[in-house]
């Protein structure tokens, strides 16, 4: 049965998302979890590990972490959920910047819990160039 979940896993990732963070994800999760305790962020690299399918949505206004291999979280345990189990909180929220040649372009974005597991990072608007680029990327 696993082989199988990893399959279409597999199947999942070449017809419409990843199983990698992009630059532009990295460097807003890594905003967040700067914030955290030693503890959350045990719990986060906990999840960021289990997640095997990355969606973005809505021309990359949203990126959705899924577990493929475990779709209702049934063998999540306490040590790997946040203790916030509210159905959909916001948890942080910056601003990502970056230089694109001689410009400086913004989007503000906010990382979601859901059930206590990291859910989405939804941006205001569409990441644009920020998207396709890998250096030079901060958030404030």
């Amino acid at each position: 049965m696993l082989v199988i979940l990893q399959f279409i896993s597999r199947l999942f990732y070449l017809a419409f998302g990843s199983n990698r963070l992009r630059p532009y994800e990295r460097v807003c999760i890594d905003a967040w979890r700067s914030t955290l305790t030693n503890e959350l962020r045990q719990k986060l690299d906990k999840q960021l590990e289990k997640f095997d399918f990355v969606q973005r949505q809505a021309r990359r206004t949203k990126s959705v972490f899924y577990c493929i291999r475990d779709p209702d979280y049934k063998t999540w345990g306490d040590d790997e959920l946040f203790p916030n189990r509210e159905e959909d909180r916001r948890v942080f929220t910056g601003t990502l910047t970056g230089e694109i040649g001689d410009i400086t372009e913004s989007v503000r974005f906010g990382v979601y819990l859901h059930r206590g597991r990291l859910s989405s990072i939804e941006f205001e608007s569409e990441p644009g160039a920020l998207a396709s680029i890998s250096t030079g990327l901060a958030v404030r």
